[in-house]
């Protein structure tokens, strides 16, 4: 006696089947049928999401480095920014005056980058002479509209092999004769560190900011990237460019699929294309498509650019070149990449979709939206009015309230309990608790309950609508297993959408019953479906109870698969029914 096979001893278990239903609702069908048509198309893509955000994910960090940046950056943090240097106790932050500013420049700054320079420096009275011998030499550049004006100029200094006497003495000279004044708005120091060993190229921008109250803001800008990232001595250089490779290779691939989209599967129409995948399901992958060209073609032009090249080519540090425009392609390298991550992890969000929790999150996710966004507009709107109000209040003596920007985070923060009002409520007397106050009862109390509230609706409707559409479909359908939705994906786009078609066809019938729709089946779709696909389909409806249909498959139907195929399909799927029967009667 042969054993039992697993599925017939399975759905032995089972409790007795319904009785076959008669029909199924059109209405139904259709809907249910393009919910397939959307999870086929969510899990086909999730695969190749998946596999794309790893590998660009992997070359991302492999590239960025960033254990590696953040070591070498610390380090020149702490040499050169919080380490006072030479004879001088001031560090770069804690400059606080234009007399600090000299102190560190001369004897902290100078001690360890010197200039190049070998011509003189120069001396000035304010003459029109004296000016001119400053436009001449070969250290300074011009760089205001006032010719009176000393502290439009800018020097460079150079590290070289020089003991730095001479430089020192030109600082001194520009300290003595007002190079700083009333009139300067800024100092900027730019330097460019290279470390052949690690081979990585800082550039550190300093910045200090003098405003016409007499206050000084320094600032720092540290910059580390790979100068060299394609240097395959390195193996690490190696993994990246095989992953940047294949990141290419995905990006052509999802271009080109989008334009077989349009132009095959669309036949050119837009239109039949939104309606196919939707609007903003379209515009999204377009929209990563752009993003991610763009990535390609500024990487690719950032190597080419000629201050990199320059920098490769430098023997000796005797000549400057400013580093200023690897910092700026890198940042807006990184800028893409940030709007690339954002976009992707929007993106992902549709893909929980193909899981019923992700379903119905979405689904209250964006029947909340038309309430949102009306109510993000009064929310903003109280924002705007309640940061103005906290910068004229705290703008002068609280530095997370001096600019309008701060005042909106700040405002934000409070919104959410994330900031403490202790000291601008001891600072403002009764401004202050007016402030704090109204702020709570309209942030805390009153927008944040409005907004819960718009939610809780939006998820109390989105269930009721969820328990009547979970009861039809247990009613006419049965749930796919792992099996079913694996066979979903391996279905071709043409049976997927020629199912759709026979629903929209039979619009006119309130019940579809088995017969009727295998024979719209056959009469609209040219193409030969294999017995595996009909008796599947069937399964997921009018056969779903059917233990012997769908379990063991002993007793089909030949009328249904007459209507597919030809004899010999029909011939060789009843000869596969006829032995599976043999087998189960043998073993009962």
């Amino acid at each position: 006696m042969k054993a039992l096979p697993s599925f017939v001893q399975s759905s032995a278990l089972l409790v007795p089947p319904r009785p076959r239903p008669v029909g199924i609702p059109q209405r139904f069908l259709l809907r249910d049928l393009k919910e397939k048509r959307k999870f086929r198309l969510l899990s086909r893509k999730l695969l190749a999401f998946i596999t794309f955000v790893v590998i660009y994910l992997s070359a991302l960090l492999l590239d960025r480095n960033i254990s590696g940046r953040s070591v070498v950056q610390a380090t020149v943090e702490t040499g050169l920014l919080m380490t006072p240097l030479g004879s001088s106790t001031v560090v770069f932050g804690s400059i606080s005056s234009t007399s600090d500013f000299w102190d560190w420049f001369m004897n902290s700054l100078l001690s360890i980058v010197y200039s190049g320079s070998n011509g003189d420096f120069g001396v000035t009275d304010g003459s029109d002479d004296s000016i001119s011998k400053l436009r001449s030499l070969e250290m300074f550049s011009y760089s205001t509209d006032n010719d009176s004006d000393i502290s439009g100029f800018q020097t460079f200094f150079l590290r070289s092999s020089t003991a730095g006497a001479d430089e020192l003495a030109r600082a001194e000279l520009m300290q003595q004769y007002g190079w700083i004044d009333r009139q300067t708005k800024d100092v900027a120091i730019t330097m460019a560190l290279y470390n052949p060993s690690l081979r990585v190229l800082s550039v550190v921008y300093l910045s200090i900011d003098f405003n016409l109250a007499g206050g000084v803001s320094p600032s720092s800008d540290i910059l580390v990237l790979n100068l060299e990232p394609y240097d395959f001595n390195v193996r690490k250089n190696i993994a990246r460019s095989i992953l940047e490779a294949i990141f290419v290779g995905h990006v052509i691939y999802f271009a080109i699929l989008e334009i077989w989209d349009v132009c095959v599967l669309s036949g050119g129409n837009i239109r039949v294309y939104i309606a196919r995948y939707g609007l903003w399901n379209n515009v999204g992958d377009w929209t990563n498509i752009v993003v991610n060209i763009a990535i390609i073609i500024w990487r690719y032009c950032s190597q080419k650019t000629s201050t990199r090249k320059k920098m490769l080519e430098l023997k000796s540090f005797e000549e400057y070149i400013n580093p200023l425009p690897l910092m700026l392609w890198d940042r807006i390298l990184l800028g893409l990449n940030l709007v690339n991550l954002l976009l992707l992890t929007a993106r992902a969000l549709k893909y929980f979709q193909v899981t019923k929790g992700g379903r119905r999150l979405m689904r209250s996710v964006y029947g909340a939206m038309p309430e949102v966004m009306s109510f993000l507009p009064i929310y903003f709107s109280v924002i705007v009015g309640y940061s103005f109000a906290g910068h004229m209040l705290y703008g002068l003596n609280f530095t997370e309230w001096a600019t309008y920007p701060r005042a909106v985070f700040r405002v934000f923060e409070l919104n959410f309990g994330l900031y403490d009002p202790g000291p601008i409520y001891d600072q403002g007397g009764i401004f202050s608790a007016i402030f704090i106050y109204t702020g709570n009862i309209v942030f805390c109390i009153l927008m944040l309950n409005v907004f819960m509230a718009i939610v809780m609706s939006t998820w109390e409707r989105l269930s009721e609508q969820e328990a009547d559409r979970a009861s039809e479909r247990d009613q006419f359908s049965r749930e796919l297993g792992l099996t079913d939705a694996l066979f979903l994906m391996a279905m071709k786009e043409d049976h997927v959408d020629a199912l759709i078609d026979v629903a929209l066809q039979l619009e006119g019938d309130e019940l579809i019953s088995r017969g009727r729709f295998c024979k719209a089946w056959d009469e609209l779709d040219d193409d030969e479906v294999p017995e595996w696909t009909v008796s599947r389909v069937l399964g997921w409806y009018w056969d779903r109870d059917d233990l012997a249909a769908t379990a063991s498959g002993f007793s089909a139907n030949t009328q249904a698969l007459a209507s597919f195929g030809s004899a010999a399909a029909v011939s060789k799927a009843m000869a596969k029914f006829s032995s599976a029967a043999a087998n189960a009667n043998a073993t009962t």
